[in-house]
């Protein structure tokens, strides 16, 4: 039958005919030969076939998959190895990578290092015993069908460093570029110089000790590549500064006192020249001494062993004496700081005395002096001096008394009363009668904090403060509801809020009138006054009515009702009852309109929002009277409208 599955084309160049391109197979020996193909995965089915006498009797298939991959040999390949010269330690490794490669063994050439001649590591590393050259073997697979060998050399000459130094600075003047590299073996022998000038490409040279000159300043990388006579190599890199001119530094400009004498100094490296020739004992040191009797420039011309050359000027002021003022006589709180201002043009100077200051000899030190204090200020310009005073006049801060935070009734006033100042200020200035006097009066009607400012005409101008917290307390009396119904001898417990103390009056049929919930128990109508009051003294009143029927305790229904007229709600009055149960409302058909479970409740005459029809309905209430006893009613009404 045939597969259940469809064939399976051939992809170029294979085909049926050559199912693995270039190589045959032999159909009567099976065997494949030829060149193989591609790297790859190839499946290939075998048919073989059975004869006998010239008949087909058998056949058989076999599914094979053949693997094409990059010949792999194993191998010793040693690659040329630089003269070591920074250290006697060298790393070897076989450049033959191949994973046939199963075994080493390594000969270093070095019989002085006994054991540590052999290793029989991948990748070893071996300390040379002395400089020299040496012969270094390697062994892959040493015995073995698959084996190989490979020899190199190695020199192993340490203490080479290659190093330069540089003379000059400027451009457009030759920098002479001078060879320092130090070979302890052998003798340096080559030399290759990269001057770093990307607008030049004749910046290199290959003499030892070379100059360049560069046209433009800036920083250039500079590079010299050595070598000696053993093989060694190496590089050193450095950064240079090519300036406009030559490193040049003057005394600041300054002035003296025409009766003083000057010393001048330069720095800088070459020969100097000082002009005007006016006053000055050298034109060609860089430390002359000058006296001029007039403000004289002087410049100076430096010229740096390259050739390169570099101006620059000072300029010195003539006083012929020194202004000096201390600053006026000044006054300051008590503990506050004060930085000291003179106007002066001399150039040292030195207070007294040195208490208080953070410094006796800057122009403006900081003055911190508990107690008034004279200060004495010498000002000098070489030789010339000249001194002045100045009074400090310590006055101490105004003190913001306020008083003590307070509590007042609601509609009550407040007496403020500041000290410790001449000036006051009170703030927020709501509810004051004058915010700037010491005793303004207070009426607020919410809680507030009031901002005392306290200033004095004693010679402190800073203003200090105080804080005064007022609460105003609000006392709403509250003696519950406004009518309260009982009947004869029924205990009924009143319930005052508002206050901290409570008076009932009178006291009639009360167990305490001194209390906020005391019991009333009366045979008649009785209204009663609660007063209540605070810790403070502020106090409110409020009454209550209690009806005193003369009945027993129940339920009482009416049988009528009228949503529009004055009776708007169905409810039963209870006199004498703890609670209500339950109380419910029902129509000709026993259809629930209404229940409540709460005193004073009742029905509107609706149903879900829409009113009902004039018509009997049907009430049944339950209830607990004082006593605890259960009483049940029920009965009909008439709704009119």
């Amino acid at each position: 039958s045939q597969p259940p599955y469809q064939s399976v084309n051939y992809i170029f160049p294979y085909s049926s005919g050559n199912p693995l391109g270039s190589a045959v197979i032999n159909s009567k020996t099976g065997v494949i030969s030829g060149i193989a193909p591609d790297i790859g995965k190839y499946v290939i089915a075998v048919s073989v076939i059975s004869f006998r006498n010239g008949v087909v009797i058998a056949s058989h298939q076999k599914d094979f998959i053949v693997n094409v991959s990059n010949c792999d040999f194993a191998g010793a390949q040693l690659d040329p190895i630089p003269v070591t010269c920074d250290g006697f330690n060298v790393n070897f490794q076989n450049a033959n990578t191949s994973l046939l490669d199963t075994s080493f063994l390594w000969t270093f050439g070095d019989p002085a290092s006994g054991a540590n001649n052999s290793s029989t590591s991948a990748t070893p590393s071996h300390v040379y015993t002395d400089t020299g050259m040496y012969m270094v073997h390697l062994y892959v697979n040493k015995g073995s069908q698959c084996a190989d060998s490979a020899v190199t050399t190695v020199g192993v000459y340490p203490g080479f460093f290659p190093g330069f130094i540089t003379a000059g600075q400027c451009k457009n003047t030759a920098i002479q570029f001078t060879d320092t590299t130090k070979s302890k073996y052998g003798s340096v022998n080559s030399w290759q110089w990269n001057f770093g000038d990307p607008t030049n490409i004749a910046d290199t040279s290959s003499k030892q000790n070379p100059t360049y000159t560069f046209a433009s300043a800036g920083m250039y990388t500079v590079s010299l590549t050595s070598g000696n006579s053993k093989g060694c190599k190496g590089t050193a890199i450095a950064t240079i500064e090519i300036k406009d001119k030559p490193d040049l530094a003057l005394t600041n400009d300054t002035l003296i006192c025409v009766i003083d004498t000057l010393q001048l100094n330069a720095i800088g490296n070459g020969n100097i020249f000082w002009t005007p020739n006016y006053n000055i004992n050298n034109q060609n040191t860089h430390t002359p001494l000058v006296s001029p009797d007039v403000p004289t420039k002087y410049f100076a011309t430096l010229t740096d062993p390259f050739g390169c050359v570099g101006k620059d000027s000072v300029f010195v002021n003539v006083k012929p004496f020194v202004t000096l003022n201390a600053g006026n006589d000044t006054t300051i709180c008590q503990g506050d700081a004060i930085t000291l201002n003179p106007v002066s043009d001399a150039l040292h100077y030195q207070w007294s005395p040195v208490l208080y200051l953070n410094s006796d000899t800057a122009k403006n030190p900081l003055a911190t002096p508990p107690v008034t204090t004279t200060y004495q200020l010498v000002g000098n310009i070489g030789k010339c001096k000249k001194s002045d005073n100045l009074i400090i006049t310590v006055a101490p801060y105004p003190k913001a008394i306020g008083g003590n935070d307070t509590t007042i009734c609601a509609g009550t006033v407040a007496q403020l009363h500041a000290s410790g100042g001449s000036i006051y200020n009170w703030s927020p200035a709501f509810f004051l009668n004058n915010p700037n006097i010491a005793d303004p009066l207070a009426n607020p009607n919410r809680d507030i904090r009031y901002i005392l400012s306290v200033r004095d005409v004693l010679g402190c101008p800073k203003t200090v403060m105080d804080t005064v917290f007022i609460k105003v307390q609000k006392v709403v009396a509250d003696a519950g509801p406004r009518d309260t119904i009982v009947v004869v001898a029924q205990p009924l417990l009143l319930n005052g809020t508002g206050g901290e103390v409570y008076l009932w009056t009178p006291s009639t049929g009360l167990n305490n009138n001194t209390i906020p919930n005391p019991v009333a128990v009366l045979n008649d109508n009785q209204q009663y006054v609660l007063k209540v009051s605070t810790i403070a003294g502020c106090s409110a009143t409020d009454t209550i009515d209690v009806i005193v029927y003369k009945v027993k305790p129940g339920l009482y229904v009416p049988n009528a009702f009228s949503p529009n007229g004055v009776n708007r709600v169905f409810r039963p009055i209870a006199i004498g009852m703890k609670q209500i149960t339950y109380f419910k409302v029902f129509n000709r058909w026993g259809q629930l309109m209404f229940a409540t479970n709460r005193i004073g409740e009742g029905w509107d005459g609706t149903f879900k929002g829409k009113p009902q029809d004039a018509a009997a309905y049907v009430w049944i209430v339950e209830g607990i009277d004082y006593q605890n006893k259960k009483i049940i009613q029920k009965g009909s009404m008439v709704l009119v409208r």
